[in-house]
């Protein structure tokens, strides 16, 4: 299966790079697109294509969009997640369990998860 990775600024680019890098005749394949202009998605060529077999994944930013508070989001909740995970193993020694400082981190880690959750909900929707 052929895959393809594009980035481009608008609708009108990626109907550009769709019609001179795939040929009419060729086999299906997988897109992955990156690109700011949320019609890119409604393009009637990438209609065509999925019609013919061709997948298609179209987001409007990337998780490496440096300077993008989607992806610096995105980074940051994996990295709370990860503390959250490492907080929960040491939680199992029953010194760190009964160490008020312990019990505040993990406190602060539960509660700071589901906020950034939400944070992450609403620059993703915008």
């Amino acid at each position: 299966m052929i895959f393809h990775d594009v980035r481009v600024n608008n609708r009108q680019e990626l109907d550009d790079w769709l019609r001179s890098n795939i040929p009419p005749d060729q086999a299906m394949g997988r897109v992955r697109v990156i690109c700011p202009d949320k019609t890119a998605k409604d393009s009637s060529l990438v209609s065509e294509l999925q019609a013919r077999g061709w997948q298609f994944y179209i987001r409007e930013w990337d998780y490496d969009s440096e300077g993008d508070p989607r992806a610096m989001c995105y980074w940051l909740n994996g990295h709370l997640t990860s503390v959250h995970g490492c907080l929960e193993l040491l939680e199992e020694n029953e010194t760190f369990a009964k160490d008020k400082v312990f019990q505040m981190a993990m406190k602060q880690t539960k509660a700071a998860i589901p906020i950034m959750g939400a944070l992450f909900a609403k620059l993703s929707s915008h």
